[in-house]
């Protein structure tokens, strides 16, 4: 959230291959307005904050680390 609350940064991560991160994220950005709208209702704010979403890729980041890693145990042995 910046510090105004009127925007907000929202991380996903989604698994599958690129073609399904892709149609996630067309889905997410085409749905954010109703979003918007369904935590303005639920939630009392003064102002409902624009929303905008991140493909968060850390979860690949640390899966690939811990790959290589293991095959480094599996090359000592």
């Amino acid at each position: 959230m910046s510090e105004d609350l009127r925007h907000a940064k929202v991380f996903v991560s989604i698994y599958g291959d690129e073609k399904v991160k892709i149609q996630t994220m067309k889905g997410l950005k085409s749905a954010a307005g109703l979003i918007r709208g369904e935590i303005g209702h639920r939630v009392r704010i003064k102002f409902t904050p624009e929303i905008t979403f991140i493909m968060d890729t850390s979860m690949e980041k640390a899966e690939h680390v811990i790959s290589i890693l293991e095959g480094l145990d599996k090359g000592e042995k």
